[in-house]
């Protein structure tokens, strides 16, 4: 029941996923149409620009990465995040604005860190690096195309590098921060569960009773310092679980 729940409710996040993705590599391609239009999109044909969106949009389907780590996005994810950052690089650099699209290495590096979680900045900044190392050779080696100066290229292609590890650094140890803390309340959810029992007592007539009992080891506490045991009758609850348990489904 609860996987066949969850399946419900997985298909529709997983379709809106998908037609977000795609809706944001629809509008980008209409704007290289555009851009192209008005000889504002390098040099390259609107085929090769169209495709080189299409491959980058299929290098960020979280499904894909999903496959391509086993099912645990929290695995290869150097061969994984490199692939899909370096994949930017035609993106950015053939329509001749690279060094001033730092924010597209950005939001890809997000996506990584939210799928992944904090392990992910570090593959993401390097593979950021990469791309705009890569993209500056190109331009230094006529590959790429620039609407810039090539010293104005250079220095906003440095800074913008410089900014965007900076940021994922910053992203990095936010998640990680979080992480923690979520690891530390997991934990002593499951350290309080150990401390709670049901306790089964005799009374004076002969009868049973169940108690609930919660201990806590408040030794360090400079108020208290002993253990301190919660008690409470849970006799009517046991009870009914009991009668739901033992309750027949009904038939249609």
């Amino acid at each position: 029941m609860v996987t066949a729940a969850g399946k419900v409710r997985t298909k529709p996040a997983l379709r809106r996923l998908v037609w977000q993705q795609w809706s944001a590599a629809a509008v980008g391609s209409a704007v290289i149409v555009q851009a192209h239009r008005l000889g504002l999109a390098g040099q390259s044909s609107l085929p090769v620009l169209l495709a080189t969106m299409a491959v980058a949009t299929v290098c960020s389907n979280e499904e894909l990465h999903r496959w391509l780590a086993g099912g645990d996005l929290g695995r290869r994810l150097w061969p994984r995040v490199l692939a899909n950052m370096l994949a930017r690089t035609p993106v950015c650099y053939l329509s001749g604005w690279g060094p001033l699209l730092g924010s597209v290495w950005i939001i890809v590096a997000l996506l990584h860190i939210t799928w992944s979680g904090s392990s992910a900045w570090l593959p993401s900044a390097g593979g950021a690096a990469l791309g705009i190392l890569l993209g500056a050779l190109g331009i230094a080696a006529d590959v790429f195309p620039s609407y810039l100066p090539s010293s104005q290229a250079h220095l906003i292609e440095a800074v913008q590098g410089f900014c965007v590890v900076l940021v994922l650094i910053f992203f990095g140890q936010l998640v990680g921060a979080r992480e923690r803390a979520e690891a530390a309340l997991e934990s002593e959810q499951r350290r309080f569960r150990k401390m709670l029992s049901e306790l089964r007592c005799r009374n004076a007539d002969g009868s049973f009773r169940w108690h609930e009992l919660v201990v806590q080891n408040l030794l360090d506490d400079p108020d208290v310092r002993g253990v301190v045991i919660d008690q409470r009758d849970v006799s009517e609850a046991s009870r009914a679980r009991e009668q739901l348990s033992y309750r027949q489904p009904m038939t249609i």
